[in-house]
């Protein structure tokens, strides 16, 4: 009998342990119909309905996103629904496993469904994007009705420098933004007919989408010397000032940076252009002298300079980038009576889209300094054309605003260089 005892309490003994190495399983019973997915772009929302009361403490979505990375999304039983991100292209039957856990984090046995996404903006937005030529470079339109997030990066077909061999070359890169929009990019083509490369990626860095545009031309202009053409002032609105040396004369006297006055070395002189108060709606005639294909006309900023000295009564009242143009539009015309609209330079007057002649750098020292640095300037591009005109008009539609405690309530519009190109024989 004592045996008999002895081994039914090792067998329990041996049952109780058997059961102590299992792993605890959460109980639960969660009807089909409480999970359902939602496309949206770039993944899908997982909603979820659990029962009441219940164990569930945190709801977990495990699945593989685009890059192949293993994804752990979890949220607790309190919300009604995950959000499943990380793709670009849209997908279909995506699988996901899905498990509960308690507040002591045991867990349900997983559950196994699919799901479906949407492009993502980046990889959606190339469909909206057109490329075409342009002079000395490529013109990119866009018409994007989204909500934009991400980056788009242009490159072309070119040669490296450094292998001598065909290679994909970088030009620059764009953030993607919802709306409608004409963005210009230069690019010295080498070939007469060549290949762009648009590439997107997600506000990850991961890339999106890419895409080719073959067969553009390369449409190369020339800069108008100054001696070939001439300013006109019809609305006299240059204020002509040769103690502040202020005039229309000086918009082209060949000085792109401020040179004259970084060698004058005092303040009281900036060898510029200033328009009288109210020039916002004022502009300037250009005068080509003969009938000429026009390809661009550009506007330079004054660097920002040791001896600044913008006097505080003065018409820069402590504030030059306020003084300079945000949008300018550009019109042809053989008779001066009639005038056709070619193209327009905008910006933002707040400067969110940066400031095109305000630079990052601090005030420039010395002309060695000013001689290593690019010039700051806008240029208003016109499209591609053979047409022909004697007379360019440089209206300025708007001023930048971006410092209301020294505003330009007067309205001076001032700028520094003015340059004409045109259609290269």
């Amino acid at each position: 009998m004592k045996y008999a005892i002895l081994f039914w309490m090792m067998a329990f003994a041996c049952l109780i342990a058997c059961t102590d190495d299992e792993d605890p399983v959460l109980q639960v019973s969660v009807p089909e119909e409480s999970i359902r997915f939602v496309p949206v772009e770039g993944g899908a929302v997982m909603y979820y309905s659990l029962p009441s009361p219940t164990d569930i403490y945190t709801v977990w979505a495990r699945y593989t996103n685009a890059q192949g990375e293993e994804m752990a999304l979890q949220a607790t039983a309190y919300l009604d629904s995950l959000n499943l991100m990380g793709f670009n292209e849209a997908r279909q039957n995506v699988p996901v496993e899905i498990t509960f856990t308690d507040r002591n984090n045991v867990a349900s046995e997983p559950l196994y469904r699919t799901f479906s996404t949407l492009d993502s903006s980046p990889y959606a937005f190339l469909d909206s994007v057109e490329v075409s030529g342009g002079w000395n470079g490529i013109f990119i339109n866009y018409k994007f009705s989204k909500e934009a997030a991400g980056l788009m990066n242009v490159f072309y077909i070119g040669t490296n420098a450094y292998t001598k061999q065909a290679d994909t070359l970088y030009v620059d890169n764009l953030q993607l933004e919802k709306g409608e929009k004409q963005v210009f990019f230069p690019i010295n083509f080498e070939y007469d007919e060549n290949t762009v490369v648009l590439r997107t990626e997600d506000y990850q860095g991961y890339n999106a989408r890419t895409k080719c545009w073959s067969g553009l031309r390369a449409y190369a202009s020339e800069q108008l010397p100054a001696s070939e053409f001439e300013l006109l002032d019809p609305e006299e609105m240059s204020m002509e000032n040769e103690q502040k040396a202020y005039g229309l004369k000086y918009l082209t006297d060949g000085d792109v940076k401020g040179e004259n006055r970084l060698l004058y070395k005092g303040d009281s002189k900036y060898y510029t252009y200033m328009t009288k108060a109210e020039g916002v709606g004022s502009y300037l005639i250009v005068d080509m002298k003969e009938p000429r294909v026009p390809a661009s006309v550009r506007l330079y900023g004054m660097f920002d300079l040791s001896s600044a000295g913008l006097y505080f009564n003065d018409e820069f009242h402590l504030n030059y980038a306020d003084r300079l143009p945000c949008k300018v539009t550009l019109y042809g015309s053989n008779d001066q009576k009639s005038w056709e609209r070619l193209a327009q330079f905008s910006q933002k007057s707040d400067g969110s889209q940066g400031c095109w002649g305000t630079p990052w750098m601090g005030p420039v020292k010395t002309k060695e300094e000013m001689d290593q640095l690019d010039p700051n300037y806008c240029e208003v591009i016109c499209p591609l054309g053979n047409t022909e005109y004697r007379y360019l008009k440089v209206q300025y539609d708007e001023l930048f605003n971006m410092n209301p405690m020294f505003a330009n309530d007067k309205q001076y519009v001032s700028f520094h260089e003015l340059e004409v190109y045109v259609k290269k024989d």
